[in-house]
């Protein structure tokens, strides 16, 4: 009998390993669907909502995980990311949470800028409107200009800026020197001005000046009688002598949105 034309007869071998790699193949091709590709991006600027100014140092965080911070101009980028909707936790230097909510597209570059409500009552802008209250009657002497004057202590410096606060003559034997000032209104004469260090206030005025050296000193803030007594009442009628030192200085530098928890949100910020 003669057999008709048809296909050649292919190998059992041959049709499975043809199969299993088709199995591989289709495996790959699952595997790869699977995983989302993290190619979109996220950029924007943060403004004050008041004066419409950027603001440097906010940090931005995607749930995620990414973080940066906003810059000069208050703006951030962040590349990288998973495609997709996502929370967005914006953080202000006095630790201030902020939401937001953004859609991102696989390979575009998202803009996405946010309006911050300005610091109003917090302790920084309570510190920078005593900061400037101090600076219309006082004298703010920095680590330059104690440098440049090369005192032997730190005593000198003060009596070189406010002599009305020493009392007594340095460098004499015998002699003693004291951080004193004539109060206003006083009926018993001399009275020590308020002495603050790195925030702290001092019990013992002339002690403490003694302890530090010039070297040692960040900035120097004088304040005559008239400037110290909104802030310390009675006690700093006689004048307020604030101190910060180098390593307080520092110590201030380091803290900011580091610090920082976002509550309900993955992760510590900043860590």
């Amino acid at each position: 009998m003669q057999r008709g034309c048809g296909l050649p007869r292919v190998p059992r071998m041959l049709i499975r390993g043809f199969a299993l790699l088709a199995l591989v193949v289709i495996a790959q091709r699952t595997e790869l669907v699977a995983q989302p590709r993290l190619s979109a991006a996220l950029q924007g600027q943060i403004v004050d909502s008041v004066t419409g100014k950027p603001l440097e140092g906010v940090l931005i965080r995607i749930d995620t995980g990414p973080e940066v911070f906003s810059d000069v101009d208050g703006r951030y980028h962040l590349m990288g990311l998973r495609p997709g909707r996502h929370m967005l936790a914006l953080l202000t230097s006095d630790c201030r949470v902020n939401w937001g909510s953004v859609v991102l597209i696989p390979d575009v570059t998202t803009e996405a800028s946010f309006e911050l409500a300005p610091p109003i009552g917090t302790e920084r802008e309570v510190q920078r409107e005593a900061a400037e209250r101090r600076r219309s009657f006082g004298r703010l002497i920095t680590r330059d200009e104690i440098e440049r004057f090369n005192p032997r202590s730190l005593v000198d410096v003060i009596r070189r800026y406010a002599p009305r606060m020493v009392s007594g003559t340095s460098g004499q034997p015998g002699s003693t020197t004291g951080i004193t000032q004539r109060a206003p209104n006083s009926l018993t004469g001399l009275l020590e001005p308020v002495v603050v260090v790195d925030g702290t206030r001092m019990v013992d005025a002339a002690e403490t000046i003694s302890m530090i050296r010039p070297g040692e000193v960040e900035t120097l803030e004088l304040l005559p009688s008239s400037s110290g007594g909104w802030e310390f009442g009675s006690s700093g009628s006689a004048g307020v002598i604030r101190i910060t030192t180098r390593k307080g200085a520092q110590d201030l530098e380091r803290t900011g949105v580091a610090a920082c928890r976002v509550p309900n949100f993955p992760g510590v910020i900043g860590s």
